[in-house]
């Protein structure tokens, strides 16, 4: 009476022979009064209420034992004595029997009972570069979650979040936390709003954040492009280098017969054109590059079929400007030198004019690379919500996120082929099934896993750690359950709780409040937790 036990409960037993605590959760409570205990079935109403002083049957599932001389938390192998105490264990104890680690991010309190108690839910360093996956509908507390991620000081770390909404800038700006924004631009977001100053302060006003705005430059992931765009699909991915070899050695050739004998100045030339081509000079723009050589003007023609129309020339020299039609090289490169087929050709097109007019390439007045001050800070956050607000599709969202975190892992890597171990950095992604998805229709599986498998499985000796969070894992790609070997399953259907493996949960889950969660890790025993606010 002064204790009463609840379903859920975490108790303690210290059994005297041997000599060890064993720690568990109740499973069910049963009671029943004198006469029911007899099996003696009652005509009259109650008339003695001291009946119901009996003994209350509470059934355990164990979670581990610890003995008195090693705290070390081992499987339940003991038996237990008769009239071992039973008593409420503290949270050091509990803790200790879960085998929590010591140090960590602390990612919640222990949920006994329905009730939230003292004992924390950590995540090592350790546990954290092996990969967190959160699952939860909308409003079951994922964001908290991450944000308390960020802000715990538990241990030395980088977090670097992909930022779908603004909602973890304005968090930053209001804990007055110190940090960088790396914000996508197109060219119709410095239309809407005239300047990229105006536009921040429009939304966020003051803070200790500093924010650069960030483009890709085409001429730079020209050569690997395939591998930041998994929109693309398998068949034009498989192709693209072979495209982009081709491409070079026809405009090589080409150069060299516009310019003439000089190898240097044909290297030159050549080298500004693979500089300053832009995403729209492989679509209709033609590059024109001012070149001082010879006033001698000259036309290079290759014959290059468009529908029902020829083209008969390539590129032309007049005076000192050089006019390129690289357009018409990836043409021919197509359909003549390589003869791809027309559905993969279809989808090459599509593509590269649809990123067009997303304008997500070569912005005026933006970075794009990270800097070493960026990559070596502790908390980045990349601010999506311009661009969905800018182009309302997933694809360019993909493309540029593709490409930050090649620059994140490029950045680790170097450190790591130094021998030199770096922070731990966290990359935190929310509605990751966008930036992952299960490879389908014009989606690209190599061009996906690729990239996952190059965050989670190499990432994880380079120092990366990826908490990664959705609402359906049936929309994520396979290989993210695969790597990430903590799960966090919040409230959902019972049919993804049943696939979690959290089905013993479900009747809690399915209506849980925010912030309660079931936590399944190699690192500990399985615990329900409740989130903290940061």
């Amino acid at each position: 009476f002064r204790n009463p036990v609840k379903r859920g409960q975490i108790i303690a037993i210290a059994s005297i022979i041997p000599k060890v605590v064993i720690v568990g959760q109740v499973d069910t409570i049963t009671r029943g009064d004198m006469l029911a205990t007899l099996g003696i079935k009652e005509i009259q109403g109650k008339e003695d209420p001291t009946t119901i002083m009996t003994n209350t049957v509470i059934t355990i599932n164990p979670l581990a034992e610890i003995k008195v001389d090693d705290p070390r938390p081992t499987p339940v192998v003991s038996p237990i004595d008769p009239q071992s105490p039973v008593f409420i264990p503290k949270d050091e104890i509990i803790e200790m029997a879960l085998n929590m680690p010591k140090e960590g991010v602390t990612i919640g309190n222990v949920f006994s009972g329905f009730d939230k108690i003292g004992a924390r839910v950590i995540l090592d360093e350790n546990t954290l570069r092996h990969h967190v996956l959160v699952i939860g509908t909308t409003g079951s507390g994922k964001t908290t979650l991450l944000k308390s991620i960020i802000y715990d000081r538990g241990i030395p770390k980088q977090s670097i979040v992909f930022d779908r909404q603004g909602d973890f800038v304005r968090f930053a700006i209001e804990k007055g936390l110190e940090g960088y924004v790396i914000v996508p631009m197109t060219k119709q977001l410095l239309e809407i709003y005239g300047s990229f100053e105006d536009m921040i302060a429009e939304r966020y006003g003051e803070g200790n954040l500093t924010f650069y705005p960030y483009s890709i430059k085409f001429s730079t992931v020209f050569k690997t492009f395939n591998q930041i765009t998994p929109y693309m699909s398998e068949q034009a991915s498989m192709m693209w280098e072979a495209i982009y070899n081709r491409f070079k050695a026809n405009l090589y050739q080409t150069v060299k017969e516009l310019v003439g004998k000089s190898e240097q100045l044909v290297n030159k030339l050549f080298g500004l054109v693979l500089d300053n081509m832009t995403l729209g000079n492989l679509i209709d723009e033609p590059l024109i590059i001012n070149e001082e050589t010879d006033k001698q003007s000259k036309t290079v023609s290759r014959r290059v079929q468009h529908g029902n129309q020829t083209s008969t020339y390539l590129f032309a020299k007049k005076d000192s400007n050089y006019t390129f039609y690289l357009y018409d090289i990836l043409k021919y490169v197509m359909k003549e030198d390589l003869d791809i087929h027309s559905s993969t050709e279809s989808n090459i097109n599509r593509l590269l004019r649809s990123l067009n007019d997303f304008g997500i390439f070569d912005v005026p007045d933006t970075i794009h690379e990270l800097g070493e001050e960026v990559l070596n800070s502790e908390l980045v956050i990349v601010d999506l919500s311009f661009l969905l607000e800018s182009t309302e599709s997933t694809d360019p969202l993909s493309i540029v996120v593709y490409k930050l975190l090649n620059e994140v892992y490029n950045f680790k890597d170097r450190w790591y082929k130094k021998n030199q171990k770096t922070f731990l950095t966290l990359l935190i992604m929310d509605e990751a099934h966008e930036f992952f998805p299960q490879a389908k229709g014009d989606v690209s599986k190599t061009t996906i896993e690729r990239m996952i498998n190059r965050i989670l499985r190499l990432g994880r000796v380079r120092g990366l750690g990826a908490i990664l969070a959705t609402h359906m894992p049936d929309d994520l790609n396979e290989l993210i359950l695969q790597l990430t070997n903590t799960k966090i399953i919040m409230r959902n259907n019972r049919d993804v709780l049943e696939k979690m493996g959290a089905e013993d949960y479900a009747d809690l889950l399915i209506s849980a409040p925010p912030g309660l969660a079931l936590v399944k890790s190699i690192r500990f025993n399985d615990v329900l937790m409740q989130t903290n606010l940061p």
